[in-house]
């Protein structure tokens, strides 16, 4: 903003340098000092003031007025028209040279073109906690297209050789109006935030943007200090261009090489705290679970023993109120008692220390023992537990309790996903291996769901499904159980008709006759 007025006073007779820096440069146009006061008193309410609605809509108008005049200026260089339409509205009382003056370059209508649709995208914004990431980062994206036009311009001046001068006919970019550009990219940016792009990139924590934070401003210094140097050394001592440039680039490589040498060492000591760190969480979780686990289980075996005595009768009679009481503190205990075993078995698989117990079992037998476990789980009178067991299956070399669990497990979930209906075991023989399925007719999990089902500690976002309780560690340790026999597990589902879970045990490869 400040450029911009010193832009409007040196049209002031004897002030012709405060807008053009040099009586040889030409000034910046009126049109496009009041262009760059405008956005930047836009840009300070959005950053500094919260918007109401009698100034969001009047920035908007404004933003998109300057972006249509700036379209209007960029294409009227390219149609070959005779003169201004500028002119209708600025006269022009002189020319430096051939150049005319007072009047918007082409160039510079078309990055006012680029500022003022960032802008306009830039205000919608500012009410909105949670604004859009697609707008945010369009409008950082043209912000850095206007920095980037200004430098191009800049360094033209830098070097020298200020473009569009010799087309003479052709107004070319003041350099005040360059270095506005400037100033006016980088405030878009930083007015659209850390969130979005181009700040995002390197901005917090990340290694990425750590690494630019470092490279990026190295890097712009680097091409400015060779130049100059470069420049400076010739000039002095007469030294020839392409050894100075040699010998830096020599230098700046040795020189990065020891940052990114250091940058190393202090990222990889960073990276190795982090992992020992988390190690020793990851340890003292393991063991606070196991701990706790053990002492929930050790009085639980007792009282369901007491219970199951006070049930059999075996200490005197008792009613049949009594015994349904009874019968389900024992469900509950048994429902205990199985969450237990999954934190230790979780236990058990994060630290890899998970054992089997392998001999002959017959798969129908835990099935049915599995069934048995379940009914007592059971709660509502419509839903029930079928099971459809292949005949003459072979003994298969198996933990028993493990599997046992593993059924337990998704019998569990099926219930509490079920309102009615049936719940369906069977096994069946399949070429070398043996499957074992549970079918429900409960509420089904949607196709994008299924991926996760199998990650620990995992609920659905699914309201009914979350309402159901549960840890979410029954389906990553069924997996790791069935894999540690060998096997394989896969989930079928429709959403709202119900959910198969299947898993496959290998059976030992027939030996051949010698």
């Amino acid at each position: 903003m400040v450029i911009a007025v010193l832009g409007l006073l040196g049209y002031i007779p004897g002030l012709r340098t405060l807008g053009s820096v040099r009586l040889d440069y030409i000034p910046m146009a009126p049109s496009t000092a009041v262009s760059f006061l405008a956005l930047g008193i836009i840009l300070i309410f959005y950053v500094c003031f919260s918007w109401k609605r009698w100034v969001s809509i009047p920035a908007q108008i404004i933003a998109a007025l300057i972006g249509l005049f700036g379209f209007l200026k960029f294409i009227e260089y390219f149609v070959g028209a005779k003169g201004s339409f500028e002119q209708i509205f600025v006269r022009i009382p002189e020319k430096l040279g051939q150049i005319p003056i007072g009047i918007m370059s082409p160039s510079t209508g078309g990055i006012f073109f680029l500022a003022g649709f960032a802008v306009l995208i830039l205000t919608p914004l500012a009410a909105k906690k949670n604004p859009p990431k697609l707008f945010g980062n369009l409008a950082g994206i043209l912000g850095n297209f206007v920095f980037l036009g200004g430098l191009v311009f800049a360094l033209g001046y830098f070097y020298g050789q200020p473009f569009l001068y010799s087309e003479g006919s052709t107004v070319p970019m003041a350099l005040t109006t360059a270095v506005a550009f400037l100033l006016l990219g980088i405030g878009t940016i930083c007015a659209a935030g850390p969130g979005f792009f181009p700040l995002s990139t390197i901005s917090g924590p990340s290694t990425s943007a750590r690494l630019l934070r470092v490279f990026l401003p190295l890097a712009i210094v680097l091409v400015f200090a060779v130049d100059f140097l470069d420049r400076f050394i010739h000039e002095t001592f007469h030294i020839d261009h392409t050894f100075t440039l040699d010998f830096f680039m020599i230098f700046f490589v040795f020189l990065t090489s020891s940052i990114v040498i250091y940058l190393g060492r202090a990222l990889g000591d960073k990276l190795d705290t982090a992992e020992k760190h988390r190690k020793k969480i990851a340890e003292a979780k393991s063991e606070l679970l196991a701990m706790v686990s053990h002492e929930l289980r050790t009085p639980l075996y007792p009282i369901r023993e007491g219970i199951n005595i006070v049930l059999e009768k075996v200490a005197g009679e008792i009613n049949e109120e009594q015994e349904k009481l009874l019968s389900t503190s024992k469900a509950n205990i048994d429902r205990l008692t199985h969450l237990i075993n999954n934190f230790l078995n979780f236990q058990r698989i994060d630290a890899g220390a998970i054992e089997f117990d392998f001999e002959e079992n017959d798969i129908n037998e835990i099935a049915l023992e599995a069934q048995k476990r379940a009914r007592a789980m059971i709660r509502n009178e419509n839903l029930e537990i079928k099971v459809n067991l292949a005949r003459d299956l072979p003994q298969i070399n198996c933990d028993r309790e493990k599997i046992l669990q593993i059924l337990i497990n998704l019998l569990g979930n099926a219930i509490k996903f079920s309102n009615q209906g049936r719940i369906n075991i069977k096994t069946a023989l399949e070429e070398n291996e043996i499957e074992v399925s549970v079918r429900d007719e409960g509420i089904g999990i949607k196709l994008k769901d299924l991926e996760h089902l199998f990650k620990s500690f995992t609920q659905l976002e699914d309201g009914k499904i979350k309402a159901s309780g549960g840890v979410g560690l029954g389906l990553m340790i069924s997996k790791q159980l069935v894999e540690g026999h060998g096997g394989k597990i896969r989930i079928r589902s429709i959403y709202r008709e119900g959910t198969t879970v299947i898993f496959t045990l290998p059976l030992p490869a027939p030996q051949e006759n010698m």
